[in-house]
């Protein structure tokens, strides 16, 4: 059997992503605060108030809850994409999940256009009927492999990443900033928030227990921060 973790190209990948989402989408239900827990499981996706993110809770200590440090965590990834003067910015995420993240900036900046791309058909789908449902006409949910989409050359002002690139094989993030560089306007910021590896696993013990880890969310070993940056540079970022 094909290693999925040795290439997001590879139909391996497609299939133990596809797997893991269609059999753990409903994870997404229980990151939030109690009472959106229970509208997501009662109302289903679409009338629930939920973040439907399933990502680092900012500051959750001092958070008033943890809806909002949720979605502090999207709102800060924004505010560094620095829109400032554009008034109707093109944002692309890759990576984009059940949509929530795509939701909540549609519903921050109304003026812009908030594309989000997947490859499993099922995360589209929830990211669509959540995004009708809040009555957002400025979404778009495009399936695709974020390492060679079918958009233009430099059709976006921002691109945001939060905790979705990791599951991009090492050997490949070149590959993949050279696709985020190639379809963002010059000048403009990509912004990525993720997992990296800050040393090796020592000894057997803590391989196997990494390597569960990563089994069970369906992705290969993480970068380190200087081989993402590395990655960005030779694709023409300034880091």
């Amino acid at each position: 059997m094909p290693d999925p973790y040795e290439s997001a190209y590879s139909s391996a990948a497609l299939d133990v992503l596809t797997k893991h989402f269609d059999l753990g989408g409903n994870l997404y239900k229980f990151w939030g605060s109690p009472r959106s827990v229970l509208r997501a499981f009662l109302l289903g996706w679409a009338k629930a108030d939920h973040p439907s993110l399933l990502h680092y809770a900012w500051d959750l200590e001092a958070a008033p809850s943890l809806d909002f440090a949720v979605r502090e965590t999207t709102r800060r990834a924004i505010a560094l994409l620095d829109l400032d003067g554009i008034e109707q910015p093109s944002l692309f995420e890759p990576g984009c999940g059940v949509g929530g993240a795509v939701a909540q900036v549609a519903q921050m900046l109304p003026q812009a256009k908030v594309t989000g791309l997947s490859l499993v058909h099922k995360q589209l789908d929830i990211g669509k009927a959540i995004a009708h449902a809040r009555g957002l006409a400025n979404t778009v949910f495009v399936q695709g492999n974020y390492l060679g989409t079918r958009f233009p050359n430099a059709c976006f002002d921002g691109i945001f990443a939060i905790e979705c690139l990791v599951y991009t094989p090492i050997a490949e993030k070149t590959a993949l900033c050279r696709e985020m560089f190639r379809i963002l306007r010059p000048g403009r910021t990509f912004v990525s928030f993720d997992a990296f590896r800050m040393r090796e696993p020592a000894g057997e013990v803590q391989c196997r227990l990494v390597q569960d880890v990563l089994d069970g969310w369906a992705m290969p070993l993480p970068p380190t921060p200087e081989q993402f940056q590395a990655a960005a540079r030779a694709a023409g970022f300034e880091v």
